[in-house]
């Protein structure tokens, strides 16, 4: 066995799991999210999204060097995908598809929060909008009594003789 290729599906496994750790840490930023939403009506919404977006950057970072150590060790084997590889030859690419299956795991229930959240965070805005459509309505209509019409003149009343 090649002991770079060997090296490199190490690296490969080294940097899923830290993609796996990031892609966790944005799961339970979601699910506080969530919790947030509910709670305080998404007060502290800029501060889950800063912290995701620390994460996410991260994760880019991750994958920009997995991708390089994957066309280097696609080039060396000559294959096209990781697919394609022998897994009696090296063992250890079972526990990279392992680990890429929990991260596209991970990745559809972030999905899926995400959509609740954007759907709640959409309903407080709407419920927002009538609240101040309300008051906009309610100003107008205090406005009305509270400026003198100057268009009233003398009141004449008609009688029949």
């Amino acid at each position: 066995m090649d002991m770079d290729v060997m090296d490199m599906i190490s690296k490969l496994q080294s940097l899923l799991e830290q993609k796996k750790t990031s892609m966790e840490s944005i799961h339970k930023l979601t699910l506080a999210q969530k919790a947030d939403i509910d709670k305080n009506q998404g007060e502290n919404l800029s501060r889950f999204i800063d912290e995701k977006q620390k994460e996410i950057d991260r994760i880019e970072d991750i994958d920009q060097a997995f991708a390089e150590i994957y066309q280097l060790m696609k080039s060396k084997l000559k294959v096209d995908t990781l697919d394609s590889i022998d897994a009696e030859s090296y063992p250890q690419l079972k526990i990279v598809k392992k680990i890429t299956g929990e991260i596209l795991d991970l990745a559809g229930d972030i999905m899926k929060l995400e959509e609740e959240n954007k759907g709640r965070v959409s309903d407080l805005i709407d419920g927002i909008k009538r609240q101040l459509k309300t008051v906009k309505l309610g100003k107008k209509s205090l406005k009305a009594y509270e400026t003198p019409n100057v268009n009233v003149g003398g009141v004449y009343i008609d009688r029949k003789k």
